[in-house]
């Protein structure tokens, strides 16, 4: 028997429940299209899919942006036909088509809600685009600067439309099951790749053994997965937990889900992110609940606390069970404080007399060996090659190491406007992927891309989300819901961001508007999305 919709998601119906089973329909389509080449689509068809999205975004504008969010995450996919050259993800056609759509309704005065007014912190985040393209004419590749500078003002259009219709907290809880939704198609196919490649067959991975589902690398998948567990904790956080209510049940599901695809992707920053969130939104739970008393307070955070240890501990134990990595987890979280990595190599003759630990892979070819990568080494093996693992230093304290010096120094001498976006990797070269390289750090990307006044900008947004969210849930006050939510996106974007420039994805700046609107400060019962539409 099926749930119903207004269990998990109150005030929903059979209507909104079809538009998430089309949402998860679409974004499966669009993988699979992707992956068997299909897309991008050939101009004919692009043109008339763009004009039927149109004519529904006039005819429902609220149901076209509810699909926008939901398809924020598919970063791989393209729409814009190859001859254009021009990367158009499935967000950003729809964020254009969405944006022509409310110029055409507001023209002929059938625009069904009240535009937003730009406010203080809109006009610091146009700064950021705006300096992108200041620093086209201080960029070493000003062709490449300028592209970039495009991509970001797109950005600011993904920004600009979630602004519109996200004008109550009411209007964001319409679009959480969208998101959420799209959430599980993604964790479903980074378990689908990590799977494939256990069993020998092709997964479609940038990099052996690590998913990146649909993003462009592993890391990005991680940050993914961070966003969407810190929303399912924040929104867990502010309702009272029965363990014998349908609602816990789907939240300890989805946990878990997440959990795993953190776990199989790898990605440490992530991890670290994924504990910080945990752990403000506990502290933040206990502030917020205190007026009850700390003791009931400490008590109904001690069960939010096992509720996420027990969801954790299961996704932990199905990654080792089941063996849906082939690396070991508690290898790759020792190096992150050891600085030691453990590699797989494969040697000419048995039982070599190798050291403990190498500096390099440099060091092998005097032993008789080579690093090779996991998926080489049934073959070595079945060449006679003597296989084993080997401690060396971890390589990425040391780029990233070269990568910040490298990057202040370049900062030293384009301080005002920077260098201009996507111009770093001229200095900084590419890992062995062939990917150029970035500069590992959200603060010093957007000041290498739109130069001083870009960083002073985000800085300010940036602090004065970290202090609004405090303020709200210290006085406990009608907003310190929607601030767990933001602190703890907030408390994880910072530290994953502060080894990665994971800027210029779509699920960023929707999260970069969901902080606007918590400065605005109005929770209304007005729903702009679904009944004024």
């Amino acid at each position: 028997m099926m749930m119903p919709m207004n269990v998990l998601f109150p005030g929903w119906n059979q209507n909104k429940l079809l538009l998430i089973i089309g949402n998860v329909m679409l974004g499966i389509v669009f993988i699979v299209l992707s992956n068997v080449g299909l897309l991008p689509l050939n101009p004919v068809h692009f043109i008339f899919f763009t004009v039927v999205a149109f004519l529904c975004s006039l005819y429902r504008p609220g149901w076209m942006y509810l699909l926008f969010v939901g398809m924020v995450p598919y970063e791989t996919v393209h729409l814009m036909p190859v001859g254009f050259k021009v990367d158009l993800r499935p967000y950003q056609w729809l964020a254009v088509v969405l944006f022509f759509a409310i110029i055409v309704r507001a023209a002929v005065n059938r625009l069904p809600f009240v535009l937003v007014r730009p406010r203080w912190f809109d006009g610091v985040l146009a700064i950021i685009p705006i300096g992108a393209f200041v620093s086209v004419l201080a960029a070493p590749d000003s062709a490449t600067a300028f592209k970039q500078a495009m991509v970001v003002l797109s950005f600011g259009l993904v920004y600009a439309i979630a602004r519109i219709f996200w004008q109550s907290w009411s209007d964001a809880a319409q679009a959480i099951p969208f998101f959420l939704s799209s959430s599980g198609v993604v964790f479903a196919y980074a378990l689908w790749q990590n799977l494939a490649f256990l069993a020998g067959r092709g997964g479609f991975e940038t990099m052996a053994g690590r998913p990146n589902a649909v993003f462009s690398e592993a890391d990005w998948l991680g940050a993914f997965a961070l966003v969407a567990l810190s929303v399912s904790l924040a929104l867990v956080s502010s309702r009272r937990l029965s363990w014998r209510h349908p609602s816990t049940f789907f939240w300890g599901i989805f946990q878990i889900a997440a959990f795993v695809t953190l776990l199989i992707s790898l990605c440490r920053s992530a991890w670290l992110g994924a504990f910080i969130a945990a752990f403000v939104t506990a502290i933040a739970m206990t502030f917020r609940r205190r007026a009850v008393g700390y003791g009931r307070a400490a008590f109904r955070t001690g069960r939010f606390v096992a509720m996420v240890s027990v969801t954790f501990l299961i996704a932990l134990g199905l990654v080792i069970a089941f063996h849906l990595t082939p690396f070991g987890l508690f290898d790759r979280a020792h190096s992150t404080a050891s600085g030691l990595q453990t590699i797989t190599i494969a040697c000419d003759h048995e039982s070599p007399t190798l050291p403990e630990k190498i500096s390099s892979t440099s060091e092998l070819e005097s032993f008789g060996c080579r690093h090779i990568n996991l998926e080489e080494i049934d073959n070595e093996r079945s060449h006679g090659a003597f296989v084993t693992e080997i401690f060396r230093d971890d390589p990425n304290i040391a780029i990233r190491q070269d990568i910040y010096a490298k990057t202040i120094t370049i900062l030293k001498d384009h301080w005002l406007f920077g260098i201009g976006w996507g111009n770093i990797a001229m200095f900084l070269g590419t890992d062995e992927r062939g990917a150029g390289l970035n500069a590992s750090n959200m603060f010093l990307e957007i000041w290498l891309g739109s130069g001083l006044a870009g960083l002073v900008a985000f800085c300010i947004f940036w602090i004065a989300a970290l202090a609004w969210s405090i303020a709200h849930i210290v006085r406990s006050d009608n907003h310190a819901d929607a601030a767990v939510l933001i602190l703890a996106l907030w408390s994880g974007l910072t530290v994953f961001n502060s080894f990665n420039s994971g800027v210029l994805l779509g699920f960023f700046f929707l999260c970069l508007a969901l902080i606007a609107l918590g400065f605005e400060s109005r929770i209304s019962k007005k729903n702009t999305i679904i009944h004024a539409i």
